[in-house]
């Protein structure tokens, strides 16, 4: 089942039978799965701390729209893996807990940035 989370217009938030896709001006990438039974359901997202690790602050972006959607939609847990640890956070918190940053001018998605510390209290 594919269905369009958000729409802004050349960038689109897609579900694809459990894949996240994040479709930037026809530029797509795979942002995270989710895995789980009824009721029961994780967003996963899969980071690499040299890549996607914001030095300034040590945090990881998520994608706000995601994460609301997610919450909308039932799911209480967020997963993120990195090359080094995992943190298991309840969904509520990372939204709760996160700063938001937009990069608007780069044409990245509104996004929530969690520090490390705090991360670190669910892993």
């Amino acid at each position: 089942m594919i269905q369009i989370i958000k729409e802004d217009g050349n960038n689109k938030l897609i579900y694809n039978n459990g894949n996240i896709i994040l479709d930037l001006n026809g530029k797509k990438r795979n942002i995270g799965y989710i895995t789980g039974k009824k009721n029961d359901w994780t967003l996963v997202l899969t980071r690499n701390r040299k890549d996607h690790m914001m030095r300034v602050n040590n945090s990881y972006g998520i994608c706000y729209d995601l994460l609301v959607h997610c919450r909308q939609a039932g799911i209480e847990k967020l997963k993120i893996v990195d090359d080094i640890e995992e943190f298991n956070v309840p969904l509520n918190y990372a939204i709760d807990k996160g700063k938001f940053m937009h990069f608007l001018k780069q044409g990245f998605e509104k996004q929530l940035f969690i520090e490390l510390p705090d991360l670190r209290i669910w892993n």
